[in-house]
């Protein structure tokens, strides 16, 4: 079982990137990880098409018991998170503000 699995995304052919994560999230799923990371550092364009690929990736991943974490989200995508209450249901990490990482009830301390 690998511990954390890490998926680059690149903003240039999203559709195609995201058409690939869905039809391998399967594969990647089937690995057994715990953690399920997205690095969304290159992604720099926001779109509902993104929001909703996140949020079915979510899914998919809690309903195995697979924490997704999205890694290096851009200043644009962390705003579009946190206007839509979507930063306290999904995970951050290296968030591209001040802060840096954040996790669905987590302080900037590190507590609860």
């Amino acid at each position: 079982m690998a511990a954390e699995i890490v998926l680059p995304l690149r903003d240039a052919g999203m559709d195609v990137a995201f058409d690939d994560l869905e039809r391998n999230l399967e594969v990647v799923l089937a690995a057994g990880p715990r953690t399920l990371v997205l690095d969304m550092g290159a992604v720099e364009r926001v779109s509902s098409t993104v929001v909703a690929v996140l949020l079915w990736t979510r899914r998919r991943c809690s309903s195995q018991g697979v924490e997704l974490v999205l890694r290096r989200p851009s200043r644009r995508l962390q705003e579009t998170l946190d206007r839509t209450g979507l930063s306290q249901v999904l995970a951050v990490e290296g968030a591209d503000r001040p802060g840096g990482t954040s996790r669905p009830g987590v302080s900037a301390g590190g507590g609860r």
